[in-house]
């Protein structure tokens, strides 16, 4: 991730009830989005992950919706708004996926979605993440979900 790739991440402004997922252009923002990994189509800015407990939601963690001896490693992502909601999500993860999967082989992979998310929660599904768990942080209702066996046989595409 470059600055230049934080930055503009920082900007994305999503259509609402999505404009739940705007960031902000802070350097507290720009700090924490350093850490993840961006994704590039054709050159363009497409989204971005994160692996590990910067993928979890703090309140989910104090909560203890996060089981720890699963040995689950967490994804966190996002898309360009102008990516969003056009038949691109199901490749765009499947990349994701088989990336965690690449850097370290885990048996299950996790993911925290906020509930109202029904488009992201479609392509989870899709790939085979089943709701484990659930757990409020201020109004917002989220769900926690795993893919076993993460490993066996899928493919990302690029």
């Amino acid at each position: 991730m470059t600055v230049s790739h934080a930055r503009e991440i920082a900007g994305w402004s999503y259509a609402p009830p999505y404009d739940f997922y705007d960031m902000g252009e802070d350097d507290e923002t720009i700090e924490e989005l350093m850490r993840y990994t961006a994704i590039l189509k054709g050159g363009a800015l497409f989204g971005f992950y994160c692996l590990g407990s910067w993928a979890q939601v703090p309140a989910g963690r104090e909560l203890g919706c996060y089981r720890e001896e699963s040995g689950a490693v967490d994804i966190g992502l996002g898309m360009d708004p102008e990516h969003a909601g056009r038949g691109e999500g199901t490749r765009f993860v499947s990349y994701v996926v088989a990336e965690a999967i690449r850097i370290g082989s885990p048996s299950l992979l996790r993911l925290t979605v906020a509930s109202f998310n029904l488009r992201a929660k479609k392509v989870y599904e899709r790939l085979g993440f089943r709701i484990v768990g659930n757990f409020k942080a201020g109004t917002t209702d989220f769900e926690v979900m795993e893919l076993p066996s993460a490993a066996d046989g899928l493919v990302g595409i690029r």
